[in-house]
């Protein structure tokens, strides 16, 4: 329980989009593009430590071996 504004459901959309891109790589059946644009407005309240920890996840993409791409704007 403590107040976060949005900034939880940030966390949980961002997992989201980066597990169906790990499904994209791993599997040429899903289809799913490999491409990522994310933008967060202002006023999602994102907590700079669980972002950071976010978007750390995204190394492991590269254990694929294939292409990618992600902007991500905050």
């Amino acid at each position: 329980g403590e107040y976060r504004e949005a900034s939880s459901r940030v966390s949980i959309r961002l997992m989201y989009y980066l597990t169906l891109m790990h499904l994209s790589l791993k599997n040429d059946d899903v289809s799913f593009p490999k491409f990522l644009m994310i933008d967060t407005p202002e006023t999602a309240g994102i907590e700079l430590k669980n972002l950071i920890n976010c978007i750390s996840k995204f190394e492991e993409l590269d254990e694929y071996g294939k292409d990618y791409q992600v902007i991500l704007a905050t």
